[in-house]
Parts: structure tokens; C-alpha cells; sequence
């Protein structure tokens, strides 16, 4: 079937395509996020939220409008109740929304939305050791976390609202087009690693897709992948800054870039570090790069450090912390390397105030892995 060009993600759409406001009052987000998850301090727990009717699903319309942008084929796809699955080539692709939810501390309708693709099943590895190479497997992720669980994948995740809807969706589009990509390059080479076979899969009805979709070479054409960071070039960094600073947190700028210290949660004394830097991606090219480094992070005497890389990501999907699932946990392969969130955003998907967006999802990052350092036990009610 003949098709038209495809829209590579980060092309701009005119209006349909809104940009991000900056955010105001970063502190009073990052409570006002994080009490939305998590509920307030000594609250126990996060509160139920009211359910948002289909049509005002911001969720459902992330994955309508991921979809339409890399321009589907119905006979190589298939529906589910809130997303699809479709086969770009030797590889399958999930992208769904969880339920919307109307949460009145932001006043908007959120849900989260995720991409996954199976890059290694039938692991023949002990499990713990398959864990530890999915950890040290990636220094520099970009996009996508790794997961180890009945199959090695890579799964990204973002939560969508009305006013966020355009750039959080672009993210997601970004993220999801070089996940199937790297899958798809990845899956031989780990099979054979870690002992499994590669995750491919056929359509249920037509079977194996000869052909890859066009979709698997958009990258190579992302806007600006050539150029120098967009973050670098324009006032950004330092527009970034000086709104951090005018929040009460420390942020510094200097020729590596941006660093800002976030603290961790109520009672905790530590402060983190963000490093902000515009090098660019040995596969993406020119964009931003936030890492967050996390201090005082306990180690196992045998292991190392008590939890894998990827069992961050997984504890970040299952506890489900407001923040963009965009990147992965990683740590140097040396033992009793601590671990770092890493994610690194193109120039495809410039828009301004964006970073102050992504600084603020590391910042309830933080605020999240800082309760795993030393978690508080349950007050006994006897």
C-alpha cells in the first residue's frame, strides 16, 4: 500500500502542537506532584482520584495521536481496549493508557501512557545474573529504561494531561520510534548473551512482517540531529536557572552546563545532584542530557549496591511517581557503583521551557528514590 511521507516526531504541526509553559513555584509542583502519588507527608498514601469519561481521556488521546504519527498500518497492527499493538518489523510494539484519572490538586485529567518492546525472552541465564547485565549492558541511555522481568525489554513511560498533551506526546512518539529501532538491532546480539532467544513476534492473523516499516529510519532524519545542542545555542540553560533559583535551590551554571541540587523527601537531609549538559548522543546528536546522581546510596557488601539498575526502573513503574519514565537507571559495571538517571532529549523536541519541565519530573524522581535510601518504617498503631 502506497503511503504518504511520515511526520518524523519533533516536526512541528503548527497548532496542534502547543508549547510548554514554563512552570511556576517549582517547590510548590514538586509537593503538589508528588502529593498527588503519594499523598501528604504522614497522609498514608495516595487518595482516590475520580475516573474521566473516554472522551476527555487525555491518555487515550496521546495514543490516537502516536498512532497517526507514525502512520500505522491497520493490517500490521491491532487494537486493544485503551491502546494497540503493532509489528514494524520482526519486533512488537504495546503502547497503551492506563485509566485518566481527575486529580484536583492539578485541576486536569492525567494519565500515564506507555510504550514497550521485547528485545529478549527465554532468558537461560540465572535471572540475577541477567539483571546484572541489563544493568551494565548501557551507560549512556537515551530514551527508553531496560527492564528484566519474564523477558528483557524496554519500556517508556510519560503522564499526560490537557496542557501537556503536545510536547509530553512528542516525547513519547520520540522514545517509542528508537525503541523499536533498538530492539530490533539489540535482540541477536543479548540473545545470544544472556542465553535466550530474540523476542521477535508475528502478526496474529497475516505472520511475520516481511519488510520493515519506513518508521524504522526516521531517526536518521530527526531536525537538528547534526546541528549543535539547541539548549546551548538559545538562553535556556540560564532561563532554567534562574527559575530554579528563584525556588530556593541551588543552581549553578559553568562550561559543563547546568548543575542544581534537589532534595530529597520531608526529613531527609540529603541534597542530590542534577547535571544538566549539552554534549551530544553518539546516536542521537545534538539535545540535552540530565543525569541525576543520587548521594549516599547504600551498597551490599557482595553486590555492590543493593538495588540493580533495573530494578529501579521496575520499583519506578510499580510505585508510579509522577514522573516521566523518559531514560533509565544505569550504573558503571565496577562494583559499588551507585546508581544514575540518565536521560538525554534531542533537538527535535526543543521547545521552550521544556527543560524546566524535565528538571522538575528528575526533582519528584529524587524526592522518590531518596525514600529508598533508608524507608520509614510503618508507625505501629498498637
Amino acid at each position: 500500500m502506497a503511503k504518504g511521507r511520515k511526520a518524523t516526531p519533533g516536526e512541528e504541526e503548527g497548532a496542534r502542537t502547543p508549547r510548554p509553559r514554563p512552570l511556576p513555584g517549582v517547590e510548590d509542583l514538586v509537593r503538589a506532584y508528588s502529593e498527588w502519588r503519594f499523598g501528604p507527608p504522614g497522609g498514608g498514601g495516595a487518595r482516590p482520584a475520580a475516573r474521566v469519561p473516554e472522551e476527555k481521556d487525555p491518555g487515550l488521546a496521546c495514543v490516537r495521536e502516536l498512532f497517526e504519527a507514525f502512520s500505522v498500518d491497520e493490517e500490521w497492527s491491532c487494537w486493544e481496549e485503551r491502546g494497540f499493538r503493532w509489528w514494524p518489523h520482526r519486533v512488537e510494539q504495546r503502547v497503551w493508557a492506563e485509566p485518566a484519572t481527575w486529580e484536583p490538586e492539578l485541576g486536569l485529567a492525567v494519565a500515564r501512557v506507555h510504550a514497550e518492546t521485547g528485545v529478549v525472552r527465554k532468558v537461560g541465564i540465572p535471572l540475577q545474573r541477567a539483571r546484572f547485565v541489563a544493568s551494565a549492558a548501557v551507560l549512556d541511555p537515551s530514551l527508553n529504561a531496560f527492564l528484566a522481568g519474564e523477558e528483557i525489554s524496554l519500556r517508556a513511560a510519560v503522564w499526560v494531561h490537557e496542557e501537556n498533551l503536545g510536547w509530553a506526546g512528542s516525547l513519547l512518539q520520540l522514545a517509542a520510534l528508537a525503541q523499536v529501532r533498538n530492539a530490533e538491532r539489540l535482540a541477536e546480539g543479548w540473545a545470544e548473551v544472556l542465553g535466550g532467544e530474540p523476542a521477535f513476534s508475528a502478526h496474529p492473523a497475516r505472520g511475520p512482517r516481511p519488510l520493515p516499516d519506513e518508521m524504522l529510519g526516521a531517526l536518521e532524519g530527526l531536525p537538528g540531529r547534526g546541528a549543535p545542542s539547541a539548549w546551548a545555542e538559545g538562553p535556556e540553560l540560564r532561563a532554567t536557572a534562574e527559575a530554579l533559583r528563584a525556588e530556593g535551590l541551588a543552581a549553578s551554571l559553568g562550561p559543563a552546563g547546568l548543575s542544581v541540587e534537589l532534595p530529597g523527601g520531608p526529613g531527609s537531609p540529603r541534597l542530590h545532584r542534577l547535571e544538566v549538559t549539552t554534549a551530544p548522543h553518539e546516536g542521537l546528536g545534538g539535545g540535552v542530557r540530565l543525569r541525576l546522581l543520587m548521594a549516599d546510596w547504600p551498597r551490599d557488601p557482595f553486590l555492590g549496591v543493593t538495588l540493580f539498575p533495573v530494578d529501579l526502573n521496575e520499583l519506578e513503574i510499580d510505585q508510579e511517581p509522577p514522573c516521566h519514565l523518559i531514560g533509565s537507571w544505569a550504573a558503571e559495571p565496577d562494583p559499588g557503583a551507585r546508581p544514575y538517571f540518565n536521560c538525554f532529549v534531542p533537538n527535535a523536541l526543543y521547545r521552550p521551557g521544556i527543560l524546566l519541565n524535565l528538571v522538575l519530573s528528575m526533582a519528584i524522581r529524587a524526592r522518590w528514590a531518596d525514600a529508598l535510601i533508608d524507608p520509614r518504617e510503618e508507625e505501629d498503631d498498637r
